[in-house]
């Protein structure tokens, strides 16, 4: 329901501490701490008694945020329902209640303004479940664990997370003569992201995860535990992402997607590979070979994630000489030819040792391991240090235009600033934004006429040709906003917790581009939980906590 709000805001808060003052003497009253995106109200008092509407109401005194747009988390993970038991969240004097929801602005009191608030205003009994499910559904929903289905649901927040991809099974047509499964798969996969971008409660995947299983067995591998009962086994999220994209690789198809396909089109990278002979240096070989994803090596120098990328990309290998004749040592040195639009970044983590057996005619045991140390990975990733000459090359080109094209636009503000300091009197705003863009064109180097040129143009009846719409510079012109300049945005994470890959639990982390700045959402299967970049930091490992498995970075084309 619709609310006008009159008054100052400190009336409003007036009004709250007269309002949670009224509780009665015998009723069972706590304080917290309200958490608000980045605002935070200490002293918040909870009548555990009064029950959850009066709560609703009191929030919305305090923050403005409309009752039917409140999502209430008084424990971690735990959405406040309106049949809910408030004293059942262990709240106590001192607890953080986390609160998501838009505040409405203020309406004016005016006769017309109140009309045509009523006339517009829709009341919740009057509407449909799926209306409802839009109003409450602040983030898109989360998906159900079908028995060990994490590593799955982890990959799909994150897929869905891409427009691109959203976009493409938007427009899908399966097309005659392809492979009629492959492309149920994509219907399929459609209508999961549809169901759950309409919102509500947390969908169960249950039609998609059975075709999942099906199209892909090693998917459905079955364990005993207890007494004889059969489980879905835990899977890895890296085979599964990557078993996931190749549908889209197949199926997906068309002239709009540079190789073809969708998958190419996003994640297609080149890699060029030096292998230059360590006996006889005169013998080198130079290939190019496709790549969808880097891995991150881990030793005891690792720390930082490029380093682990370039543990991959360098090394020796031994192979037959062809000017030798016989086998000799090469340096293998691979380097980024060409840059993925979305570039995927895997944590080799997972590792096996043998454990010597020392009974008479035991066999030695190879057990699995993951390596918990920490390497760090940043919010903006530059990649030159990964890339081959030439490309080393078209990035220095392109940073430096933009980097002259910031200069030149500090310095004619600077420039201009002074100037209308100087002749405030004299210059009109139409004259200063005219001022600007002649300085700026100036320190571009494409100056144009001063005032006393082109007065003497003027009189010698030369026309001036007309400035061109927008005011570009050349420089500005020479450079595509769409050209890579080497950098990367991350949008998303897939960590696991535990200590081997046939166990533990995975989850997605998505960077919601339709929130506030730096919001994440932690996707916990059914479970939708707000986070911040400090939170994503510690996803870089350490302990026997969630920690990143899979990085997805978007090209970024401007400077950090």
């Amino acid at each position: 329901m619709l609310r006008s709000l009159v008054g100052s805001e400190m009336c409003i808060r007036d009004r709250y501490q007269r309002r949670v003052r009224g509780f009665g003497v015998g009723s069972m009253t706590i304080k917290v701490t309200i958490k608000w995106g980045k605002e935070k109200f200490s002293d918040f008092e909870i009548d555990l008694d009064a029950g959850i509407p009066a709560l609703r109401e009191n929030i919305f005194n305090l923050t403005r945020v409309p009752i039917e747009a409140q999502k209430i988390f008084p424990k971690k993970g735990k959405v406040l329902k309106d049949d809910s038991d408030l004293s059942s969240f262990g709240l106590k004097d001192g607890s953080t209640v986390s609160l998501m929801g838009s505040a409405t602005e203020q309406v004016a009191t005016t006769v017309q303004a109140d009309q045509e608030l009523r006339e517009g205003q829709k009341f919740v009994e009057n509407m449909k479940d799926d209306e409802l499910a839009k109003i409450n559904q602040v983030y898109p929903t989360g998906l159900e664990n079908l028995q060990n289905t994490c590593y799955l649901n982890a990959c799909l927040q994150n897929l869905r997370n891409i427009p691109e991809i959203m976009e493409a099974l938007q427009t899908f047509t399966p097309a005659q003569g392809a492979d009629a499964t492959n492309q149920q798969f994509v219907v399929a996969l459609r209508a999961l992201f549809e169901q759950m971008s309409a919102g509500g409660d947390a969908v169960t995947p249950y039609m998609f995860v059975s075709l999942f299983r099906r199209m892909f067995p090693q998917f459905a591998q079955m364990q005993t535990v207890g007494q004889g009962q059969q489980i879905y086994m835990q899977q890895d999220a890296d085979e599964a992402w990557g078993t996931l994209n190749r549908v889209f690789q197949t199926t997906i198809t068309g002239p709009e997607y540079e190789g073809n396909n969708l998958y190419d089109h996003l994640f297609g990278g080149e890699m060029q590979t030096e292998l230059s002979c360590i006996e006889n240096p005169d013998e080198t070989n130079i290939s190019s070979e496709p790549f969808w994803k880097l891995s991150c090596y881990m030793d005891k120098e690792v720390t930082f994630v490029t380093a682990g990328v370039m543990k991959g990309m360098e090394g020796t290998m031994e192979m037959t000489s062809r000017t030798l004749g016989v086998p000799a040592n090469f340096m293998k040195t691979s380097r980024i030819s060409k840059m993925p639009r979305y570039l995927v970044i895997g944590f080799n983590r997972f590792d096996s040792k043998t454990i010597k057996q020392t009974g008479p005619g035991d066999s030695d045991k190879v057990v699995g391991l993951k390596i918990l140390k920490p390497v760090a990975f940043p919010f903006v990733l530059d990649i030159y240090q990964l890339c081959c000459a030439d490309q080393k090359s078209v990035l220095d080109v392109e940073r430096r235009k933009l980097e002259d094209i910031k200069e030149a636009e500090l310095a004619a503000r600077q420039a201009t600033g002074t100037l209308l300091e100087q002749r405030a009197c004299d210059l009109s705003p139409e004259e200063a934004a005219a001022e600007l863009e002649r300085l700026k064109a100036e320190k571009m180097g494409t100056a144009a006429p001063s005032e006393a040129e082109g007065a003497a143009a003027e009189a010698m009846d030369v026309a001036e040709p007309a400035p061109a719409e927008g005011n570009t510079t050349a420089m500005e012109e020479d450079r595509s906003a769409s050209v890579p300049l080497g950098y990367y945005d991350c949008v998303g994470v897939v960590t696991h917790k535990g200590r081997a890959l046939s166990s533990g639990h995975y989850q997605g982390f998505v960077k919601n581009e339709k929130g506030s700045e730096g919001e994440w959402l932690q996707y916990d299967d059914d479970e939708v939980i707000p986070r911040t970049e400090a939170d994503i930091k510690n996803l870089h490992g350490g302990g026997d906590w969630d920690t990143a498995y899979l990085v997805i970075y978007k090209t970024r084309f401007s400077l950090p």
